[in-house]
């Protein structure tokens, strides 16, 4: 009962960390142009592409931490339509948002980082995930 309890956890705490991670993604991505302008400076961050890079390629491999986690059936391929629907979405919004503007040179680097990290996936040997 108790290791039961303990998987139980761990995916409970993996789905949080994933669904928090992707609520700080579109408010990110959301924020002012000017904003984040401010933020890179102090960063000292030049071109924001590696971080757009990184940020899908982090929200994929969470997603699928958490579908691994709660046993889901093909959890890369469910992670992989998540994450490129959260890109889709957040260029979405950008559209419609007056302080912001969508561009194709973002959904690339949002499809890119994704797709680095189902190729890295298809490389990882996950225990007992034969549905992938």
């Amino acid at each position: 009962m108790k290791s039961n309890y303990k998987k139980m956890k761990r995916s409970n705490i993996i789905t949080g960390i994933a669904i928090i991670y992707l609520v700080a993604i579109f408010t990110l991505f959301v924020m002012s142009a000017q904003g984040l302008g401010d933020i890179y400076d102090k960063a000292g961050i030049k071109n924001d592409a590696f971080l757009h890079i990184l940020a899908f390629f982090i929200l994929a491999f969470l997603l699928r931490l958490m579908f691994t986690a709660r046993k889901v059936r093909r959890p890369l391929l469910l992670s992989t339509i998540i994450s490129i629907s959260a890109a889709g979405i957040i260029e979405l919004i950008q559209h419609m948002l007056p302080w912001r503007h969508a561009t194709f040179h973002d959904v690339a680097l949002h499809l890119t980082g994704i797709a680095a990290y189902v190729v890295i996936d298809l490389f990882i040997p996950w225990k007992k995930d034969k549905a992938d």
